[in-house]
């Protein structure tokens, strides 16, 4: 590749950012939705795990529900070690519930720190974009001879 067409390679970083913006923003979407418009319903900690990776903290949470429409549901949720915190001594705990979201159950305790979480991610993105779409703009423009 020629080093004047390689210039434009750095708008890989901006599109990737874009992108993680998207699923963000589909995320605070769905939570949202889910929250405002789930069936909410009483869900059952089946397991429930914490681990300690290197500086990383997370865990899971399985949950078993029964929607009045049909039959018993079981999934799996990752959670930071935040939200993790809140419900590991919980047996039980409220969550709403709406299938055809992109984030089909909601812990009701953990919404607000789930929902502030997302829009500074979305926040950090924007910003982050932002001065990466100025660099690449600036990196990409043709240069005199």
């Amino acid at each position: 590749m020629k080093p004047s067409k390689a210039r434009h390679l750095v708008w890989i970083i901006p599109f990737g950012l874009f992108a993680l913006g998207a699923h963000q923003a589909r995320v605070l979407t769905g939570l949202t939705s889910t929250y405002e418009n789930g069936e909410e319903l009483t869900a059952f900690v089946e397991d429930f795990d914490i681990k300690h990776i290197s500086s990383q903290t997370n865990g899971y949470v399985v949950l078993r529900f029964t929607p009045t429409d049909g039959g018993p549901i079981t999934t799996k949720l990752s959670l930071p070690v935040q939200v993790a915190a809140r419900i590991q001594e919980l047996a039980a705990m409220q969550i709403r519930h709406k299938p055809d979201s992109s984030m089909p159950v909601v812990m009701v305790g953990t919404y607000p720190f789930q929902r502030r979480m997302v829009a500074v991610n979305l926040a950090i993105l924007a910003v982050s974009f932002t001065i990466m779409a100025l660099v690449a703009a600036h990196f990409s423009r043709k240069q005199p001879d």
